[in-house]
């Protein structure tokens, strides 16, 4: 889906824990996620701990979205 939203001009950040498979679809930018079962949390941080992991996520998604890429690139 992240491919079909950038042709129409929306630059998208697709967060997986299988960059190889969204490599292989052509994904522009894709953010590798720390773990299978929890892409975008750590549910053994405290809460103080797993806020501040999220917001490095979105940090990450961020500095990707202003990347410029040719082609699949992982972040």
């Amino acid at each position: 889906m992240a491919r079909e939203i950038e042709e129409v001009g929306l630059t998208t950040v697709l967060i997986t824990a299988f960059p190889n498979v969204a490599e292989n679809v052509g994904v522009n930018r894709i953010l590798k996620a720390d773990n299978f079962n929890h892409p975008l949390g750590q549910p053994s941080l405290s809460l103080d701990d797993e806020t501040k992991f999220r917001m490095k996520v979105l940090e990450r998604c961020f500095a990707a979205l202003g990347s410029e890429v040719k082609g699949p690139t992982v972040f």
